[in-house]
């Protein structure tokens, strides 16, 4: 069966370790079945990834990049999509990142790339079209992501090529690494960075000059047309004024801010007006960023003021805020956005640097961690510069940065001294994300002990959002757009787009069909490699023992009792087993997944 649009038909296989490629046709029933995206690259994990790898074995590792079928297609808010296996906690994971990579690598005329293998030694990879090229990186080695982005785009004289790459921490394989697009285009939590960086690969850059077929080209431009109206409609007027900076004012209403590692789920009022969207936008904005097609323009720049990266640009957002600067203890932008900036270049994760770095203030707030612990370093909580030492240690691994750069769960093992209760982590030992869960407003708690990749603000608080936005995160659709995750438009929209490319007839339905598949899938991946229920429903002890001390939800907490009350009703809908968390035969069936059904037998897991 011939794809009639959406696929090129083409993945693209590298083996670093030989210096050779191979093509691997997509396969139209899988595609069908995994859509793209996220889900494909989940289905060629599972099969290329053994348990019991070791996620930094470069040799025997694989990462896994995946375009969708509307990449490249007039379709607003597409992103890239990334899989592997986390260094940091041993499960699945995933990445998402904007910008224009995932279209170029479609455009160069392939559905995916599944990088195998280790180089001899720094290389990058250089796909322009069919032709692959194999280029020393010895010299960008070391480099920041910045520095590296701009030189490989000198060094290929072509200003259309489109790069990822890693930092130096990747490059020294800390665990809370991520990899990075256009600059500020970060991706990706749980170490991503640090498996590339396992094989010695610096970066990715793409050049495409192909077109892509689509089934219904009147019938696309009509949805995509309806898609950009709402988008620049006056209900989505905030994303257009501040971008996704605009829930710094919904946290601390009441939707659940980090202030100082989670001590406060609000930043005073006397201190938030220099971290609030408004002072951003009359104060550092000066342009606004948008990723490949959308309207919705949610990237903004800002000009940091800093002694360090003075006069230099910054795009910020919630998650930014809430774990590098507000998590942290600042509280003005014009510092913060030098914390930020560095972790994009050394190829930090904001969220679990922000919560590895909060951490060790606490623990120095608490007198666990000492001035000389820290390497001479005097961690206040709004001393910017220290944050900014410390962030360096942790990507070079130098003194206390090589114990943090194991991530908060292993690095509160090993300082010890009562440390692990102010490790702010959930579904498999991952940091929590930006938004405190004691919060009658949301349900971040179902995220953060549920999560497929780990604790994670958009796993999805009901089976419903889960099952959506693993189907969004396959198509690649983002959540900022789609109402499935904190966007206005219908996920039916984005279904008559795909059908529109592909000539399918999907349905809602069968699209909540295929992003339950998908997160079945990534589960079992996880209890393939021997976690079990218990080690995704966990919260901090602070969560369920500490009530607020201050804000709109002064006294609240969470209740353990209700929460496992839930939970156990949460498995019994998915149709898992409540004791272990293990999809039954009978699910796993009804999803078409007789694969997984076949090794857990084998491996005596069913």
């Amino acid at each position: 069966m011939a794809f009639k649009g959406g696929y090129t038909g083409k993945i693209l296989e590298v083996d670093l370790t030989t210096e050779s490629t191979r093509r691997i046709d997509t396969d139209p029933e899988l595609a069908r079945k995994f859509l793209g995206g996220l889900g494909l690259g989940a289905y060629y994990l599972w099969r290329y990834m053994k348990p019991g790898i070791d996620p930094l074995d470069g040799e025997r590792n694989v990462f896994i990049f995946m375009t969708g079928p509307l990449s490249g297609t007039p379709v607003p808010a597409q992103k890239n999509a990334f899989v592997f296996k986390s260094p940091q906690h041993g499960g699945f994971s995933r990445g998402h990142q904007g910008g224009n990579w995932n279209q170029e690598l479609k455009y160069a005329g392939w559905d995916g790339l599944i990088i195998k293998g280790k180089a001899e030694k720094p290389t990058y990879l250089f796909i322009k079209d069919d032709e692959v090229e194999f280029r020393d990186a010895s010299n960008l080695w070391g480099r920041g992501t910045y520095a590296t982005a701009v030189k490989i785009t000198k060094e290929l004289k072509d200003p259309f090529v489109r790069v990822v790459c890693i930092g130096p921490a990747g490059e020294n394989l800390v665990k809370i690494t991520t990899i990075l697009t256009e600059f500020h285009r970060s991706g990706g939590r749980y170490g991503g960075g640090a498996v590339l960086g396992s094989k010695n690969l610096k970066a990715i850059a793409v050049r495409g000059t192909k077109g892509i077929k689509v089934s219904d080209l009147d019938k696309l431009m009509e949805v995509t047309d309806a898609i950009k109206a709402q988008l620049t409609g006056p209900g989505n007027a905030f994303y257009q004024t501040y971008g996704i900076l605009y829930w710094n004012d919904w946290a601390n209403a009441g939707f659940g801010f980090n202030y100082r590692n989670f001590q406060e789920a609000w930043v005073p009022p006397e201190k938030y007006y220099k971290v609030s969207p408004e002072f951003y936008k009359r104060e550092l904005m000066f342009r606004k960023y948008a990723c490949f097609a959308c309207p919705q323009h949610c990237k903004p720049f800002g000009v940091i003021h800093t002694e360090k990266f003075r006069g230099m640009a910054m795009a910020i957002e919630y998650e930014g805020t809430a774990n590098l600067i507000t998590g942290c203890g600042i509280t003005d932008f014009r510092e913060g956005l030098a914390a930020t900036h560095l972790a994009d270049d050394l190829g930090l994760d904001y969220i679990s640097c922000g919560k590895v770095v909060s951490f060790a203030k606490e623990l120095y707030q608490r007198g666990i961690l000492t001035k000389e612990d820290l390497g001479g370093i005097e961690l206040e909580w709004e001393n910017v510069d220290a944050q900014l030492e410390l962030m360096e240690k942790i990507a070079y691994r130098e003194g206390i940065g090589d114990i943090l750069a194991e991530g908060c769960k292993k690095a509160a093992e090993r300082i010890g001294k009562g440390a692990e209760k102010y490790a702010m982590i959930g579904a498999l030992g991952g940091e929590l994300s930006g938004s405190d869960p004691r919060t009658p407003e949301w349900d971040w708690w179902v995220d953060y002990m549920t999560g497929d990749r780990g604790s994670c603000h958009n796993a999805g608080e009901t089976i419903e959002t889960q099952n959506m936005r693993r189907f969004m995160d396959s198509a690649i659709v983002c959540f900022f757009v789609t109402s499935a995750g904190y966007g206005i438009i219908d996920p039916s929209y984005h279904v008559a787009a795909i059908n529109a490319v592909t000539g399918w007839n999907l349905t809602v339905e069968e699209a909540n069909k295929i992003g339950e598949r998908i997160w079945n899938l990534e589960i079992c991946f996880s209890i393939r490699e021997g976690f079990r229920r218990k080690d995704w429903n966990y919260l901090p002890p602070r969560m369920f023992e500490v009530p607020l001390p201050s804000g709109p939800h002064k006294g609240f907490k969470l209740d353990a009792d209700k929460a496992k009350k839930w939970l156990d009703e949460y498995y019994k809908e998915r149709g898992w087993d409540v004791e272990t968390g293990i999809p039954t035969e009978e699910k796993l069936r009804e999803l078409g997944l007789d694969e997984v059904i076949s090794e857990f037998k084998s491996l005596g897991i069913l």
